[in-house]
């Protein structure tokens, strides 16, 4: 999604606490890095051939 809220949203919903994203997602869905990467709400843990991101952000 373009949206933040409607991201924190869907992670909320399915309690996801960490997005990967390996080559062929991002080849497949052309997507470089995380939109919401420079936020707050997500950090960058891991970035060796893949990368995961962490999500801080919840929504109540």
């Amino acid at each position: 999604t373009q949206f933040k809220t409607n991201a924190i949203e869907l992670l909320t919903k399915y309690n996801i606490k960490y997005i990967y994203l390996s080559d062929k997602i991002r080849e497949d869905f052309a997507v470089g890095e995380l939109r919401y990467y420079d936020d707050m709400c997500f950090e960058k843990v891991y970035n060796k051939g893949v990368v995961i991101y962490k999500s801080l952000c919840r929504l109540e």
